[in-house]
Order: structure tokens, then sequence, then C-alpha cells
């Protein structure tokens, strides 16, 4: 429905003017209506705004009133002028409501809705109606916390430098006098065995404040990524023992070859066993598994765990500074993780179940 694009001053007769007119300047976006000629019939203020000058407007106006283009769209002569006059009264509008709401759409996805909340009274009617003007902005704020996340990781990087040069000097000598303590003290083991024990977590604390900081690219070498998953699981078998787990790798039935810093990514590895046996208190199988075909150039480790799980609030934070599900954790081990699978050019997939387990998708490029 339209009418004539003019100023409201000018002609209150018009859909410009009217409650059709009033309706669309509410909403965000750009709305243009034109006819079979090309001709402007109607433009709401967010197009006004950004594309058309009074002059513009004057110059490009059809000569077709409310009236005369609901004829042309099939109304009698006397109803169209109806409708045009009932459409051109002020009608009474206002904002009851806006806001932004996290919504699950029929296809199951969860969506980010802004949403605006009219409430509208017809003219010589004592009847109010409400209606909702919304739009999807999930990739808005998807961009925003990206954004925030760059930051903070910019942050933590600068903190790791000079925690490094704080911490990790008198540490080493308090580490080292507690040792001497250990070969010359008897009937305090316990207390020195606790104090070494605490030291060594402040270590390996620092050591991932300080990987996360080292700017420097992967040394990349072609690898066989079968034998240093074999590895990796060779490593971490003891400490699985310790919880009463048990770590099981079926490599992949063809040699997989990836172009990728090998340190670095046994670090990966290493980060999702240990976080897979420690969410398994009551002990239980990891399943590592290597899966490719020969056409994909793509290869996928997975690593699937039986332990407590996550929920899906957890499971959206994984990989953020200083988030952890666990007692004694720091939150560094996935960020770490994240950003050296990152700089191989691959990417992360997390599911998780809570009760049943979680399972680590690492996904790289692999190498013909």
């Amino acid at each position: 429905m339209g009418g004539r694009v003019l100023d409201e001053e000018k002609d209150s007769q018009t859909l410009n003017s009217g409650w059709g007119q009033q309706l669309l300047d509410l909403l965000e976006h750009v709305f243009i209506l034109k006819d079979a000629k090309g001709r402007l019939q109607v433009v709401n203020q967010q197009a006004r705004q950004l594309f058309f000058s009074p002059h513009d407007l004057e110059e490009q106006q059809a000569d077709l009133s409310t009236a005369d283009l609901l004829t042309h769209l099939g109304l009698a002569p006397a109803s169209a002028q109806a409708v045009a006059d009932w459409w051109a009264q002020d009608w009474g509008t206002e904002v009851v409501g806006k806001g932004e709401k996290l919504v699950t759409t029929v296809q199951g996805e969860s969506r980010v809705f802004q949403w605006t909340e009219y409430s509208v009274q017809p003219p010589a009617s004592p009847r109010l109606f409400r209606f909702v003007i919304g739009k999807d902005v999930t990739h808005v704020r998807q961009a925003e916390d990206h954004m925030q996340e760059i930051d903070k990781m910019s942050l933590v990087a600068e903190m790791a430098a000079g925690i490094a040069h704080e911490i990790r000097n008198p540490m080493t000598t308090l580490k080292g006098f507690v040792q001497l303590l250990q070969q010359r003290v008897t009937g305090q083991q316990d207390y020195l065995d606790l104090m070494l024990s605490e030291l060594q977590r402040i270590e390996f604390i620092v050591t991932e404040f300080l990987n996360l900081a080292r700017p420097h690219s992967p040394h990349s070498e072609l690898q066989n990524l079968n034998q240093l998953v074999e590895q990796v699981s060779a490593l971490m078998q003891s400490q699985a023992i310790v919880y009463n787990a048990a770590i099981r790798v079926t490599p992949c039935s063809q040699p997989v070859q990836v172009l990728c810093d090998e340190n670095q990514l046994k670090q990966v590895f290493i980060n999702i066993l240990k976080n897979a046996i420690e969410a398994m208190s009551k002990g239980g199988t990891i399943r590592m598994s290597i899966h490719t075909k020969p056409e994909d150039a793509e290869v996928t480790v997975r690593i699937c765990d039986e332990g407590v799980g996550m929920k899906a609030d957890q499971l959206q934070r994984v990989g953020q500074a200083f988030y952890t599900t666990k007692e004694q954790g720091n939150g560094l081990g996935m960020l770490v993780t994240s950003k050296i699978i990152q700089s191989h050019g691959g990417r992360l997939d997390i599911r998780s179940t809570p009760g049943k387990g979680t399972c680590v998708d690492v996904v790289l490029q692999k190498k013909p």
C-alpha cells in the first residue's frame, strides 16, 4: 500500500503523513516503494535520511494519491477513498517496551532478538493494539563478544610478561630451598611436600601465561599424526591411571600428515586429555580417534571422555580467559589450546552432555 511522497506539512492526506507512513518510519530498515515506471511512492524516514534530499523527493514523486493507488490495486473508487481517508488519520502510537532476548527458533537455534513494542490506538476507537518490531542481532553480538575476547587476550598477554619476571625468579629460589629442606629435615615431609606441590602449581600457571604471551609463529614441519597421537597417549597414561582412567587410541587406517609445530600440537592434545582425565573423578575411558577420507582436505582428532559434561552456558564460555569449571583450574589451558589451533589454521568443535561426557574435535588441514 502506498501514496505520494510529500512533506507531511504539505499534504496530510497522503500515506506519507498517515498511519501507514508513521508505521514505516518506525522501522529501523530502509523502505522504498516505487511504481511500475520507477517513480517513488513511499519512502520511510531511514531512507530519507540516507538517500534522499527534499529536492530529490520533489523531483521523483509520483502524482498518485493513496486513493488513486488503491484504485489501481483493484478497489472501487469510493472504497479506496474511504480507506485512504481512514488510513491518513493520526493514530496514537507509543513505545511501551524495548530490549533484547535470547530465543530458540523452530530449528532449535539460539538467536539474539532485538525488539521494540508499541501500543496503537486507531482513530476514533477505544481499543488499544500492540505490535512488535524486531530484528535478529545475533551476528552483531557475536562480533562484539569476539572483540571483547581479543581485548581480553591482549590484556592477559601484557600481564603475562610482567608476571613471569616478578614471580618466576623468586619462586625458583623458594622451590630450591624447599627441595633442600626435604633432604635435611625429618618429620616435616608432609608439609614440605605440600609446599613443593603448591610451588609447582604456581610454576605451571606462570608457564601457561608465558605460552599465552609468546607471539612467535609455529615452527611447522610435516608430522605423522598417527604417531604424534600415540606418543601423547603414552605420555598421559600414567596420569590417567592415577584417576582410574584409560586412554584408548584408534589411529587412522591410512598415514596422515599435517604441517604443524610438533611441540605445540602435543601441548594441545595434552591439555585436552588432562581436562578429560580430571573430568572423570570416578574413572572411565577416554577415546582418541583420527578421522579423514582420502578426498578430504581436513583431518579430525576426536577426544571423548565419560566425565561430568558441561551445560550449554558453560560450553559457550570454554576458551575464555580465566573461565574454568575445575576447582584447581586457572582457565588458561583451553585459551592456549584455542590460540595454538588458530595459529595452525584449524578449529576446535566441542560437544558436551551433562552427566555423559564431552567430545572435543581438533580439526586440522592435512597434507597429501
